[in-house]
């Protein structure tokens, strides 16, 4: 007898509890409606509803001003952004139509719309496309802006480093022009050149070592500017490269040119004359040759002297040596000199061709005949 008493009992105590809670319950939702027409007429005083119009149209004013909150937001390009600020305007929107049971609060917008009136899950899709607009709108906005800002700065820094960029083309030629054993130019020096160039201004300009060593770790952490002179100076030297590539070669005066810049002269010089290939040998181990060329099925040895004083006999014995080495069908000796007897008379044995400076005058004469 004595549990069925407790039961009733605890049974009594739920009730009371149940019911209290209720009481609790109806006096917040009465609180909370309270405090939401109070809000509603604090802000919007007595607004009328349009009910002709669509929810969009008659709060145009709400959502314009959530729109240009967008342009000055520091957090605009967070993920959710756009659905949280969607959710705020249709806050707000709820709470110039008196909808206090619609409005989603600080619920996530995806979940808000699962149990929304169709016509309010609309007005939120116009209002994110509207916003989502908006966003693109300042994105470009800035990226116009940006691009506008490092223009003026590559142009700064040009103007500025116009002494390092003047000499930038000519020492790029000749080094892209240095061709190697297959022939080909030696492109890949561009970018070095580009590179070691931008890094000179930027030491220039206060960057240290650390910073540069940042840099070629990885490209993002190079600053815009610095990226874009690379790409100008590039883009620069290409046009440079084809307009001195589509004049002849003149094959006069090579004062001031040095051993290197010589061969790279006489390959273009060979080229331009019919030669089907040219092609350069190594540095080191080059076996008395400086140049591979061929043309009508014959393959030319061919050492290149930029000499201040005359060529001797060692000149031509290497360009011997090497016609065996390199299985050469002649072997050519070029000079912007002139060769002492004894190597005229070496090469006249050993059927060896001399050119020298005063034959370089009429270059295509004499290697044609």
């Amino acid at each position: 007898m004595s549990g069925v008493l407790i039961l009733i009992v605890i049974g009594i105590i739920w009730g009371f509890v149940k019911i209290s809670e209720s009481v609790s319950t109806g006096s917040k939702a009465i609180q909370d409606s309270k405090k939401f027409n109070e809000e509603r007429l604090s802000k919007f005083g007595d607004r009328k509803i349009n009910n002709t119009q669509s929810l969009f149209e008659r709060n145009k004013d709400i959502i314009e001003k959530h729109k240009k909150d967008i342009s000055t937001s520091s957090s605009r390009y967070r993920y959710y952004y756009i659905d949280n600020m969607t959710r705020d305007c249709i806050n707000e929107i709820c709470l110039a139509e008196g909808q206090n049971k619609i409005r989603p609060n600080y619920t996530y917008l995806s979940t808000w719309k699962m149990n929304a009136p169709k016509e309010w899950k609309d007005l939120s899709l116009q209002i994110e496309q509207l916003f989502n607009d908006r966003q693109k709108e300042i994105k470009e906005i800035e990226h116009r802006q940006t691009e506008i800002m490092q223009r003026e700065a590559v142009q700064s820094l040009s103007s500025k480093y116009a002494d390092l960029i003047s000499q930038f083309d000519e020492i790029t030629y000749r080094k892209v022009t240095t061709i190697d054993a297959y022939g080909e130019e030696n492109w890949d020096a561009l970018n070095k050149e580009a590179n070691l160039l931008v890094e000179k201004i930027a030491k220039r300009e206060g960057n240290d070592d650390d910073d540069i060593k940042r840099w070629r770790k990885s490209s993002w952490a190079m600053p815009e500017e610095y990226k874009k002179l690379t790409e100008n100076l590039t883009t620069r030297f290409k046009t440079y490269y084809n307009t001195r590539k589509s004049k002849p070669v003149e094959s006069g005066n090579v004062t001031g040119m040095s051993g290197v810049e010589f061969e790279n002269h006489l390959a273009q010089l060979l080229k331009s004359n019919g030669f089907d290939s040219v092609a350069g040998t190594p540095a080191t181990g080059d076996q008395g040759a400086d140049l591979i060329a061929k043309r009508n099925g014959k393959t030319i040895i061919i050492q290149a002297k930029r000499y201040g004083g005359t060529v001797g006999n060692k000149a031509v014995q290497e360009v011997i040596a090497a016609i065996n080495f390199y299985n050469g069908d002649e072997g050519w000796v070029i000079t912007n000199s002139s060769f002492t007897k004894s190597a005229r008379e070496l090469a006249s044995k050993s059927g060896i061709k001399l050119i020298d400076g005063t034959d370089m005058q009429q270059f295509s004469h004499v290697v044609n005949r």
